[in-house]
């Protein structure tokens, strides 16, 4: 049996409860309200800001198990496809705090640099994605109308998000105060 501390209890519990409301409202942002707010026909895939920016601060197993939850919660929600979210999603956060421990930094660049890279990737997904399940599959087309505009949108849509990141470290990892 693992024993662990108050101090560790506490923080799981916080995490746990903190990640699924996140989950949650992010699943209910992509699904309903970017849905609606579209660029150029596009919505942007925020599970992925969340899972990478997760990630960034927690590291790869809380990257990894985020993932997996947003994979399989918007998967649920949308019902789209073939269910490939929970995978990729889960290689994201795996890969990114993996890569994260190893700069161990968590500035802004290095933020740019896993969201543009993972970007590539989910554009990847899409393009697959809409290959597989499209009648009549012309990639120019695919591509100026889909891809490229996701992948614009996602990627411009999570530079504020690095803040709302930042602040959940803060909340998750209070600093002690030294008396």
């Amino acid at each position: 049996m693992i024993h662990l501390s108050a101090e560790r209890k506490r923080y799981i519990i916080r995490a746990v409860i903190i990640y699924g409301i996140l989950i949650f409202a992010f699943s209910v942002l992509q699904s309903s309200f970017f849905s609606k707010l579209t660029f150029f026909g596009a919505i942007p895939n925020i599970m992925i800001i969340f899972v990478v920016g997760t990630a960034l601060y927690e590291g790869e197993r809380t990257g990894a198990v985020v993932g997996i939850a947003a994979g399989v919660f918007i998967e649920a929600m949308s019902g789209m496809g073939l269910p490939v979210m929970p995978l990729f999603l889960f290689l994201v956060g795996y890969f990114c705090g993996i890569i994260a421990k190893e700069f161990s930094n968590e500035g802004f660049v290095l933020y740019l640099i896993y969201m543009f890279v993972a970007c590539l990737c989910g554009a990847g997904i899409t393009l697959i994605q809409t290959a597989m399940f499209s009648d009549n599959f012309n990639l120019p087309q695919i591509l100026g109308k889909i891809i490229v505009p996701e992948f614009a949108y996602t990627f411009i849509l999570s530079l504020p998000c690095w803040f709302l990141f930042r602040l959940i470290k803060k909340f998750l990892h209070p600093k002690i105060k030294k008396i």
